[in-house]
């Protein structure tokens, strides 16, 4: 007989035998967890890790440019910047006149500007012998080396164009000119700025606490950009895996810790305390986080979400594409479980894995539309038959 689980609002959902051991041994494409060898600050920025975040900047600058925003800014800073990648290409490539980084943990010590250098050349000049090898020019003999983001591509559930990142030029010295070791919400700022992003750390933050923070940062008409993974995916950065798809995601938290309880005793303390993770226990999506920044004065420019079209992932061996071709696994009955306590979540929500979006904080808002009205002919813009 196969086992259920019987959730507060009276919906018995099967547990799925073999679900839970095809996700162990997978290897991870990364963790956000802080070892303590990375609290030591003691070791060098790894190649990969380099790489992980030059594909983050670049997805970054590609969607900005998609949305028809490139600055350059005059002060930058990366919220959660780690060992300061982000804040040194934005200085290095001119994007931003100075650039900042703020970040909990002094990883900056573990990037220094020779070690900056020697990765940046490695992923554009290759290494072969006594010699280097620009890639473009290497991947046209083996396109093994065109594709110079894997597998952060494949974590992050996207395909990248011909000419991705081979725009990046660094023109400056990549040298941020603050790297802050302090709490984002708590630190004293001596101004404002005209460009906040936040890469893969806006899931720490109440969302609420956290728009109303960059919006008094923000200068009117400045850029607010993050990127991050999406809660609503079937495995997050939290790594929390049930007996059946999306355990995390459609239980009250009531319910999830009375599953847990029943059926993963072993795992369920460790599980219980990474509930919370996303949000301070508030996960939000594209629409709430929307609504958040508007009650603070910040308006929706654009969003993007990565929504991996294979059956597999990097996350999971079992993507939403594959889950929605079962009856038991059917994206339609999670949805409705989960709607009963979060009706603002929607199918495609589910097969969301990481989601971009940008915003501008608002200027004073004029008396009237009449004045721009009346000069909006005089200006053309092009909209305007001549004669």
């Amino acid at each position: 007989m196969q086992q259920s689980f019987t959730t507060s609002f009276g919906r018995n959902i099967p547990l799925v035998e073999g679900y839970r051991g095809a996700h162990k041994g997978l290897t991870k494409a990364f963790s956000s967890e802080i070892t303590e060898e990375e609290e030591a600050v003691h070791v060098p920025m790894t190649y990969s890790a380099f790489r992980k975040d030059l594909t983050e900047y670049v997805l970054m600058m590609d969607f900005l440019k998609s949305i028809g925003i490139q600055g350059p800014w005059q002060h930058a800073i990366d919220v959660g910047g780690r060992e300061g990648t982000v804040a040194r290409l934005l200085r290095g490539t001119g994007t931003a006149a100075h650039s900042e980084s703020i970040d909990v943990f002094p990883f900056h010590q573990r990037l220094s500007t020779p070690l900056f250098r020697k990765h940046f050349r490695e992923i554009y000049a290759p290494a072969r012998g006594p010699i280097r090898i620009p890639r473009r020019f290497a991947a046209l003999v083996n396109k093994k080396y065109e594709d110079w983001c894997h597998p952060q591509n494949r974590e992050f559930g996207f395909v990248p164009h011909a000419g991705f990142g081979w725009d990046v030029r660094i023109s400056q010295p990549p040298e941020a000119d603050a790297y802050h070791v302090e709490d984002f919400m708590k630190h004293t700022f001596t101004h404002q700025y005209d460009f906040i992003c936040s890469l893969l750390t806006i899931i720490y933050f109440d969302v609420d606490a956290m728009f109303e923070r960059i919006a008094k940062l923000l200068q009117p008409g400045g850029i607010f950009m993050f990127f991050s993974d999406y809660f609503w995916f079937p495995v997050n950065c939290a790594e929390i895996i049930g007996d059946f798809p999306y355990a995390y995601q459609r239980l009250t938290k009531e319910d999830f810790l009375r599953y847990c309880k029943e059926f993963l005793p072993e795992e369920g303390a460790g599980y219980a305390s990474r509930y919370d993770k996303y949000h301070h226990g508030k996960p939000a999506t594209l629409a709430s986080y929307a609504a958040a920044a508007e009650r603070h004065g910040l308006t929706l420019l654009g969003e993007k979400r990565f929504c991996p079209s294979t059956e597999t992932s990097a996350r999971t061996p079992l993507a939403p594409r594959l889950l929605d071709h079962y009856e038991d696994s059917a994206l339609e009955d999670v949805v409705h479980d989960i709607q009963q306590f979060r009706s603002d979540v929607a199918p495609i929500d589910l097969r969301t894995a990481f989601v971009s979006m940008a915003f501008e904080k608002r200027p004073p808002r004029q008396p009237s539309l009449a004045q721009a009205a009346r000069e909006l002919p005089k200006k053309g813009y092009g909209l305007y038959k001549k004669g």
